[in-house]
């Protein structure tokens, strides 16, 4: 029995419209995951700058107030600020994109929570009318403690994100 030319034809069609259809969804998906390895480098790319900026942040204020011999309101109030929304974009997109992250992440936010409470107790004592005075209401050593825990498990999150880009380039 001989198949009929028309009966090739429909097969025929068939057979390119699965092939075509296969062929569009794993472009579809290469496509996807493309995108989607584009968003996570942007992303650790970011944390990386964003743990930099909050280190000097931190090292900026804790510079400024170390240069004051003594501390009024009104020069407290006009320094630098607490850097916490960098800090907060650090802990979402670590906690998003780079979850094994997280323990370098505690650390550093040990040293921030540390510096914030230690700024937050001195802004207290301004907003009561006291003066600051170098060395008896903020000491450099326990400042820079708190830095370098922050800078430490900052460099630690940095090199997290580093290693996790590397698997895209290596």
């Amino acid at each position: 029995m001989e198949i009929p030319d028309q009966l090739w034809q429909i097969f025929a069609t068939i057979v390119g419209g699965v092939i075509s259809a296969l062929v569009g969804f794993s472009a579809q998906r290469i496509s996807e995951r493309r995108s989607k390895n584009e968003l996570l480098m942007r992303r650790l790319e970011e944390v990386y700058a964003h743990c930099q900026d909050l280190y000097d942040e931190h090292n900026t204020r804790i510079n400024w107030l170390l240069g004051e011999d003594s501390v009024s309101k009104a020069s407290f109030m006009a320094g630098p600020k607490h850097p916490g929304h960098v800090m907060s974009l650090v802990k979402m997109k670590v906690r998003s994109y780079a979850p094994n992250l997280t323990s370098s992440l505690d650390e550093m936010d040990q040293g921030h929570q540390a510096l914030k409470a230690y700024f937050l107790n001195l802004e207290e004592a301004v907003l009561k009318g006291q003066t600051l005075v170098k060395e008896t209401d903020y000491k450099t050593d326990e400042l820079k403690a708190h830095l370098h825990t922050l800078g430490k498990g900052a460099n630690e999150v940095k090199l997290g994100s580093v290693a996790k880009l590397q698997r895209y380039f290596g």
